[in-house]
């Protein structure tokens, strides 16, 4: 005959039974997973290797952090289904230290992957940066050379009215070249005149 206590024990037993398969699956879940952190992982010393800017470093980040995180996710899960089979304090710290172990490699690229895309995001910063002082750069001497043009040619008119002689051809190369010629006829007038 089935007893009141009897009955409260198979119903125990069966609530531990499915919480212990609940931790097992949850396990099984987890061990799949380090094959699959590991089998990602393998790529990531030739992913740091390639050159700056490359899409390679961002995806490999994006997938290892992704699976840590779900790693971590685990962990916790199994802590709690831990807790509630009754396990104590102690073994739970133990079986979550030795986990966190398993995954510290995966968390040490994880932070080599951050670091070097936080470079290149500097180097991509400081080229923009670089890209925008040339860019001013070549304005400033655009408008200097500009109103150095512009103020030649106001010494060039003012020079042509105050004396008229002085014509500014374009075959003459510059402002200096018109000034020489201007003088040169300047002076052979002038001797001209004195042998009259």
């Amino acid at each position: 005959m089935i007893t009141r206590q009897s009955r409260n024990d198979v119903e125990a037993q069966g609530e531990q039974t499915i919480a212990q398969n609940d931790i097992e699956s949850t396990e099984a879940n987890f061990k799949s997973l380090l094959r699959k952190l590991a089998y990602f992982n393998r790529s990531t010393a030739d992913t740091l290797e390639s050159e700056y800017g490359s899409d390679k470093i961002n995806r490999q980040y994006t997938l290892l952090k992704t699976k840590l995180d779900e790693a971590y996710d685990l962990i916790q899960t199994i802590q709690g289904l831990k807790l509630d089979s009754g396990e104590s304090d102690e073994a739970i710290d133990q079986w979550t230290q030795e986990r966190k172990l398993q995954v510290q490699p995966y968390e040490s690229a994880v932070e080599k992957l951050d670091e070097r895309l936080k470079h290149d995001e500097s180097i991509r910063k400081g080229k923009a940066r670089n890209d925008k002082l040339n860019e001013e750069s070549i304005i400033r001497d655009w408008m200097r050379q500009e109103e150095q043009e512009a103020e030649n040619n106001k010494r060039i008119q003012k020079y042509s009215q105050d004396h008229p002689i002085c014509v500014r051809e374009p075959k003459h190369g510059t402002y200096v070249d018109d000034i020489n010629i201007a003088s040169d006829t300047v002076k052979k007038r002038e001797k001209s005149k004195k042998m009259l």
